[in-house]
């Protein structure tokens, strides 16, 4: 055997080794001239005292032989396709290459590979030699496989896939007309939401303006009826021939200040009903802030003398102002007069006026019972005032300040 390269080859591998090894594909001694086949031998080393030593020097050294079988490929692989029923299979095992020459041995021979058959082929590794197996489906694997329902299941997957597809499609648009569907509730309950606020709020606003409206009426009413019914009784006392001459002069003096009080209310309420009150610039003029001042507080001196009260003047020059001056009066005139109406007998009123870089600042004071929180934040709205009833204890129609601001 070590005089035959192929089986020498496998030797020495299984010498070097310690493993069986397998030989490469020789014509074995023990075939006839009738049936010759490839066939390939197993050889198994055996070394001195029966373990295999650890380096390739010492088993080189220790090789007492080998245990050796010869297998004829053909007949194997024959027995393999008994055992395992293997009809429908052409295979072909190959030593190292795919030549040829190389081929150990056929499954399945007399077999007919079929026209579009399926393949296979992999490696395996017997005893250090690699043997290359090859697979051919032959006509009988075709007729076992129902082959023939494979267009059958694609096209009628095909079908089901693009049924499913149309119903998913149909599906997202029926979500997308939920979804917008949706959002046009949402944007309409909103926006009726909205419209119900929105009209809550002109309600409330209505409300408030009926309200303000009847309070103004029966304030007008009664601002113009008192001094009207004082007027109407002095003067029927004038009508008596024996009235003397100290009543008529008492009687003169309200009847004046009646009138005085009816013209200054008809005033505002001609000013508040003006929209052109600021917008008109042909009466505006350059003139003396600090002279205007001065005149106002002349005016009302009579007033704060009849009510008994100490007015303290620090007015300062000024520099000149370019406005309306009339209207510029009568907004002064009107925050003396509610100093003057709203402090009590023995009260002090205090004007101060300076000027500070480019500002002029103007200050009134008074002693009177001020301007509680509740009304701070309202002051400047029309009509309004501490107390609206009609038996409040200062006169008025709540415009003063409205004015001033406007």
């Amino acid at each position: 055997m070590s005089k035959e390269s192929v089986r020498k080859v496998a030797l020495d591998t299984a010498r070097d080794s310690g493993m069986f090894a397998t030989s490469g594909k020789v014509i074995l001694v023990q075939e006839t001239e009738a049936g010759v086949q490839g066939g390939f031998l197993i050889y198994v080393p055996v070394y001195k005292n029966g373990d295999i030593p650890e380096t390739i020097e010492e088993r080189r050294k220790q090789i007492e032989g080998f245990v050796y079988s010869p297998f004829r490929a053909g007949e194997f692989v024959k027995d393999v396709v008994n055992q395992g029923k293997i009809d429908d299979i052409i295979f072909k095992i190959y030593d190292s290459d795919l030549s040829e020459n190389s081929i150990l041995a056929t499954g399945n021979p007399d077999q007919i590979v079929n026209s579009f058959p399926l393949q296979a082929q992999n490696e395996i590794d017997v005893g250090n030699r690699k043997w290359i197996i090859t697979y051919s489906t032959t006509t009988k694997f075709q007729s076992q496989s129902l082959i023939w329902w494979t267009p059958i299941i694609f096209f009628l997957g095909l079908a089901i896939s693009i049924i499913l597809f149309f119903l998913s499609l149909s599906q997202s648009r029926t979500n997308l007309d939920l979804i917008k569907t949706a959002n046009d509730l949402t944007a309409s309950a909103t926006m009726v939401q909205i419209l119900l606020e929105s009209e809550k709020e002109a309600r409330q606003e209505a409300e408030k303006s009926a309200k303000v409206k009847d309070e103004f009426l029966a304030t007008v009413s009664h601002e113009l009826r008192t001094p009207l019914n004082v007027i109407g009784g002095w003067i029927n006392i004038l009508k008596l021939s024996n009235v003397e001459a100290e009543t008529k002069r008492k009687a003169i003096q309200i009847i004046n200040k009646s009138l005085r009080s009816q013209t200054n209310l008809v005033e505002q309420m001609l000013i508040f009903s003006d929209k052109e009150f600021l917008i008109n610039s042909e009466n505006w003029q350059r003139f003396s802030f600090s002279e205007l001042i001065s005149e106002c507080v002349a005016e009302v001196e009579g007033r704060v003398s009849e009510k008994n009260l100490e007015l303290i003047k620090n007015i300062t020059e000024t520099t000149e102002i370019f406005g309306d001056r009339k209207k510029l009066k009568q907004g002064i005139i009107c925050l003396l007069d509610n100093a003057i109406k709203f402090s009590s007998s023995g009260g002090r009123i205090t004007v101060e006026l300076q000027e500070i870089k480019d500002q002029i600042l103007l200050k009134i004071g008074d002693t009177g019972e001020g301007i509680s929180e509740e009304v701070l934040p309202h002051i400047f709205e029309s009509f309004r005032q501490s107390d609206s009833s009609t038996i409040r204890k200062h006169s008025g129609l709540g415009l003063g300040l409205a004015i001033r601001q406007k």
